[in-house]
């Protein structure tokens, strides 16, 4: 897991690298971090392609563009990954909604914050690393990237596979329960009798709807309702990256 550092005070920076890298050590968890003093010299590396798999950004850089507008340009090309916004007033934490910020802390930062931030950002890692759905068909099989999966729908006697490809879909004459079985358990829940939703998009979730991330909108029937909802907390761990917008 790559973890990524923006921060122009230098005692600071040096503060959130350690306490990053002593949450690794005792998870014993293999993390690699990279520290940057200048939000535009970050996204100058994310623009070639770094591969970050959550952000620590400070709101105010000196004569540079503050964090909220790096967020915004991260966000134009991944939708996902974990955001943390520090800052030393809490003025600007309602702008982090707008880019779906995980947490806005407030400076001086707690070990158990961050802690708690890299531990949500590492689920959603490792249950992404888990690499594919194996599905055969008519003598052919198929790999289907698991993190790719958006949600899966019963359509009979077809299986409908929806990847976060441009909405990329895949139709498989399959069991839909066959499928279900085969899903890593804590990164997928069945929140209709006919669907089944990746965690790692979702955005929010109501009594009777989930709304994903590309303004995508699945029906949560009441027999699934309370799982969905503990599913949701477990992955998120109680309040995680995005807001529930109306309890279950």
């Amino acid at each position: 897991m790559l973890v990524v550092i923006c921060e122009d005070d230098p005692v600071f920076r040096e503060g959130l690298r350690e306490k990053t890298q002593r949450w690794a050590d005792q998870c014993n968890h293999q993390i690699h971090i990279q520290v940057f003093s200048s939000s535009e010299d970050m996204l100058e590396a994310w623009e070639r392609g770094l591969p970050a798999d959550i952000f620590f950004l400070d709101i105010q850089y000196k004569s540079e563009m503050n964090g909220i507008q790096a967020a915004k340009i991260i966000r134009e090309t991944d939708q996902l990954v974990p955001i943390v916004f520090i800052s030393i007033t809490d003025i600007f934490s309602l702008e982090g909604y707008t880019v779906m910020a995980l947490r806005y802390l407030q400076k001086p930062v707690s070990y158990e914050e961050i802690a708690h931030c890299l531990e949500i950002a590492f689920n959603r890692y490792a249950s992404s690393q888990r690499e594919f759905l194996i599905l055969s068909e008519s003598g052919l099989r198929y790999a289907i990237p698991i993190h790719e999966i958006k949600y899966i729908e019963a359509v009979s006697p077809m299986v409908r596979i929806v990847r976060d490809q441009n909405q990329t879909i895949m139709e498989i004459r399959t069991h839909f329960k066959d499928v279900l079985s085969l899903l890593p358990a804590g990164l997928f829940v069945q929140c209709h009798r006919s669907i089944i939703v990746n965690l790692m998009y979702v955005r929010s979730i109501r009594k009777k709807e989930l709304m994903l991330c590309g303004n995508v909108s699945l029906p949560v029937s009441r027999m699934y309702a309370d799982s969905v909802g503990q599913a949701f907390d477990s992955f998120y761990q109680e309040g995680g990256r995005f807001t529930r917008v109306e309890s279950l």
